[in-house]
This record gives structure tokens, sequence and C-alpha cells, in this order.
């Protein structure tokens, strides 16, 4: 068991994700830490450049970078060319992200913020999508929405005003 006094930036832990090297990334308030063996070896917050360290969800891109999502600062990524932040002036509909996951066989990441879904690819573009399939007055919109399942190696298709975008 982990807390402060080894290390992590709180109690309050919200994700934790092991890397391929069997380190793990985990995602707290105040920042993310890394725990490798028995110990914690680093982290990641304010002082780094975290701008919000409310951080809700960590993610292990392929290449080694951290990527992180926050509740109000978007997302940061950290690299070895340092941190770049990824907001809504970059393509999230939402600067308050809930959750990030790595979808390998698609080569891209899933993110999940107060009021969308998007996808980032790997070179961290991302392309939101606000209106999702529900009931009441977006009726209508669920079956210009509905794009079916993806395979593996398939990009989403990306509808807008009742087009397809490629």
């Amino acid at each position: 068991m982990f807390g402060p006094e080894d290390g992590l930036f709180s109690d309050r832990v919200r994700t934790v994700v092991e890397r391929p090297d069997g380190s793990m990334l985990v995602a707290s308030t105040g920042g993310v830490s890394i725990i490798e063996g028995d110990r914690v070896t680093a982290g990641y917050g304010k002082e780094d450049g975290i701008g919000n360290i409310e951080v809700l969800t960590v993610a292990d891109s392929p290449n080694g970078d951290i990527v992180i999502g926050t509740d109000g600062g978007g997302i940061y990524v950290i690299s070895d060319d340092g941190l770049r932040h990824i907001d809504t002036e970059d393509g999230l509909l939402s600067d308050v992200v809930m959750r990030i996951k790595h979808d390998r066989d698609r080569s891209l990441f899933w993110i999940v913020t107060s009021n969308s879904i998007a996808y980032m690819t790997e070179d961290y573009q991302v392309t939101s999508q606000r209106h999702l399939c529900g009931a009441g007055r977006h009726a209508a919109e669920k079956r210009r929405y509905r794009t079916g399942v993806l395979r593996p190696g398939q990009r989403p298709a990306v509808h807008r005003d009742g087009q397809l975008l490629q």
C-alpha cells in the first residue's frame, strides 16, 4: 500500500495504469506518480507545469509519453521533449477529461469528457463528437450518428450535420 508518506501526491487515487515495463502510473489529486517495484520513483505535478492538479485519469503512450486528463485543465502530455497541453482550443469540447484509454488496435486514444467523446491520434490530434445516441430531442440525431462497430486498424467515422467526414 502506498500513500503520501511513500511519495504519492495524495491518498485520493483516481486511476492506476500498468506500463509495459511493469511500472505503474498513479493518477491522483496533486499529479501523477510512477511506482517501480516497491517505491515511488517519480512524480509530475504543479511544479512540472501541470496547471490543473486534479488529475482524473492517466494513460501510457506506446512511445513512453504519459497522457494525463484533468478536471478542468484538459490534457497534459509528458514526454522526453517536455510538456504539451491540449485543451478546447485543440479540439476538445470540454476541459474536464474523465477518462483516457489507449486503443492499441486502432493506434489512438479514446477520451471521455464531461460533454463529449473524442479520439486522439498517437501524434495528439483530437477529433471530438458532441452528439451521441440518446433519447428525447436527440432522437433524430440518434439515427444520423449510428456508425457500427470498428475493426482493428479502422478509424472511427465522424459525423457532422448528418454528413460523414473521413
